[in-house]
């Protein structure tokens, strides 16, 4: 009968939850503390700055100069951004990755040098050209930032018969 004319604070239930869940937040992290590690290398040039992140729970790995061996938890990224000096830029749209095993170390070449690349498609008796600028993995640094985009020329013989401007996108 005592217990049904009393109220239930909402605080108080809280805090009970609180309680109870508290005990459990020490297992958590020390299981955290007892992942697997690997050896990661970055082989590349020009690199500034570069995250990948874990596929599995999504943690970030971040990375900047000077690039020395770095033990990260074991799994499999996916290079998520890449900064290289003079403004080029990498991010997401490239599928790379890298698989960390435990005790190992496993070697991630990305960055300069870069390649210049030209896909070329014939529709009739127009040449579409897209141009690309790809790095040691294949990463995409063909950003629409750059001020003085590549151009191209074509020559017939010796005789140039057209030429132009790369258009980004």
């Amino acid at each position: 009968m005592f217990l049904r004319s009393q109220k239930i604070n909402p605080f108080i239930v809280l805090f009970s939850i609180a309680v109870f869940l508290i005990p459990t937040v020490p297992v958590g992290l020390s299981k955290e503390r007892e992942r697997d590690f690997g050896e990661l290398n970055i082989e590349g040039e020009k690199i500034e700055s570069l995250v990948l992140r874990h596929l599995g729970d999504w943690h970030t790995e971040s990375f900047e100069p000077p690039f020395e061996s770095k033990k990260i938890p074991v799994g499999k990224y996916r290079l998520q951004s890449i900064r290289l000096e003079g403004g080029y830029n990498c991010g997401t749209k490239n599928n790379i990755t890298v698989s960390i095993t435990k005790d190992e170390t496993a070697i991630f070449k990305v960055g300069a040098p870069l390649k210049n690349t030209i896909e070329v498609k014939r529709q009739g008796r127009v040449l579409e050209l897209k141009y690309k600028l790809l790095g040691m993995a294949g990463e995409d640094y063909s950003n629409p930032v750059r001020e003085n985009p590549p151009g191209f020329s074509v020559f017939k013989s010796n005789k140039e018969i057209a030429s132009g401007k790369f258009q980004y996108g």
